[in-house]
This record gives structure tokens, C-alpha cells and sequence, in this order.
């Protein structure tokens, strides 16, 4: 996780992003297994895995980082706008 963020985030940011990025990290892991079993295509492993962290962590960073300039700007609760949304669905 350090690698992927690099100089970018450190303490409760690297924490809050890794959270954030659970479910897509381990769909990332399942398809690189599936990647490993295919005998030509395993030699790109190396790179779809490292690519692929830093841009899951990267995208999970700015998500993060918007929502708290969105919070600490005007009050806008973001999680409850994503309930809300989902609920009139």
C-alpha cells in the first residue's frame, strides 16, 4: 500500500484510502490469480499488478481527498447524499 501511494498520503489518509479500497483491491487479487493460471499471459503479471494498485489507490486518494474539501467546505455530508440517492432509487 505504501508503494502505491507513495509520497502522496501518509497516516490517517493511507489508512481511510485503504479502507475505502477493500473490495476493488481484492477484485484486483482475484483477476491477477486468474492472470497467474494462463501460461503466456503470466508474464505480464508483474505489470498488471503494480499498475493496477497504483491506480485503484490513486483513483480511492482523490475520492478521498474531494470529499473531505467537500465536507470541510460547505458541509455536504457525502455519504448521506449517497444514501439518500440510493433510498428514491
Amino acid at each position: 500500500m505504501s508503494s502505491a501511494t507513495g509520497p502522496y498520503a501518509q497516516g490517517a489518509e493511507v489508512l481511510a484510502v485503504a479502507r475505502s479500497g477493500r473490495v476493488a483491491a481484492l477484485f484486483l487479487g482475484v483477476f491477477n490469480l486468474l492472470l497467474l493460471c494462463i501460461p503466456v499471459l503470466n508474464l505480464i503479471l508483474p505489470a498488471t499488478l503494480c499498475s493496477g494498485a497504483c491506480h485503484l489507490y490513486m483513483r480511492a486518494l482523490q475520492r478521498h481527498r474531494t470529499q473531505a474539501q467537500l465536507e470541510h467546505a460547505g458541509g455536504v455530508d457525502v455519504a448521506a447524499l449517497k444514501d439518500k440517492a440510493s433510498a428514491h432509487a
